[in-house]
């Protein structure tokens, strides 16, 4: 009989949910408490502390459940052994989400299974430093978009506090009626770009924004975890061109002043041909990989 007893991922389960994921090591976005918090409702996601571990299931399309990498100081190997035990009672085949490469090894240990890449759910990852500097000829035109930008604007960038983030939810109350959704998808994102906003400091997240006479014109959300800035969130108006890339700029260098990052992980694409071209512009230094583990079968 299973042991595992999932429980929905409430707010003032934040805190918790960060102690276990920073036992995760991979760089997935997956594994912070910004994308778990946002995504807890959309993907149904659970948790069960089982041997020192914390193990996350989610709930995708057609009622298929997948399992996070469990994650703690604990004994992983039980841990997974759990899984199987549940997914046995449950009549279901055990497989996993969001499993990098790089921990292939921890499941080698006792289990034969099958890796499926999903490149459209992997995040870009940048060195810190290049986004701050913007230095050489693969960044001239980000260049060029900022120069113009400080041109045409008299702009100040602010923290996101207590006393302003209603301007904030404000601008972004009007950013969501001006731009047209058009898929379901666009709008779920939307939904919970709202939610993480809103709940910004009981997840621990911290974010800016830049002004324009004295308005809000962009914003952004993110967390630090070990030597990685986590962009979460990241909305400006288009009409003042270039205030995606200085908001993107004036983030990456403000942060590298306050902690000690080497990288910043910009997230996935989600197979959207547009956000993989702007994404890419920037000039990722590797991809952080992850896919899907199936058929798993436990070694003789």
């Amino acid at each position: 009989m299973s042991t595992l007893e999932f429980k929905a991922i409430r707010n003032s389960d934040a805190d918790l949910v960060k102690e276990y994921l920073s036992f995760e090591k991979s760089g997935c976005s997956d594994y912070t408490t910004g994308f778990v918090m946002m995504w807890k409702k959309p993907l149904s996601l659970c948790y069960a502390i089982s041997n020192g571990m914390m193990i996350i299931k989610a709930s995708f399309h057609r009622g298929i459940e997948r399992f996070y990498m469990p994650c703690g100081s604990g004994d992983f190997k039980a841990s997974v052994m759990d899984i199987f035990d549940y997914c046995k009672e449950k009549g279901i085949e055990p497989s996993f989400t969001s499993i990098a490469p790089s921990n292939f090894e921890k499941f080698n240990e006792f289990l034969n299974f099958d890796y499926t890449e999903s490149r459209d759910y992997s995040d870009y990852v940048y060195r810190a430093e290049d986004l701050a500097q913007l230095s050489g000829r693969k960044y001239h035109q980000k260049r060029n978009h900022i120069s113009k930008f400080k041109k045409s604007y008299e702009y100040s960038y602010n923290q996101i506090t207590e006393q302003n983030i209603d301007k904030v939810i404000a601008f972004f109350e009007e950013f969501s009626k001006a731009v047209e959704t058009q898929s379901i998808s666009e709008q779920i994102e939307r939904e919970r770009c709202w939610y993480l906003l809103e709940n910004m400091e009981k997840f621990g997240l911290f974010g800016a924004f830049l002004e324009v006479d004295r308005k809000v014109i962009a914003f952004t959300l993110g967390e630090v975890k070990d030597d990685c800035l986590y962009v979460h969130v990241e909305k400006a108006n288009r009409s003042f061109d270039g205030s995606y890339t200085v908001i993107n700029n004036e983030f990456v260098k403000d942060c590298l002043t306050k902690f000690d990052i080497n990288w910043v992980n910009r997230e996935d694409d989600s197979g959207d041909e547009g956000l993989r071209k702007a994404k890419l512009s920037y000039n990722p230094d590797h991809l952080a990989l992850k896919g899907k583990l199936t058929n798993l079968k436990i070694k003789a």
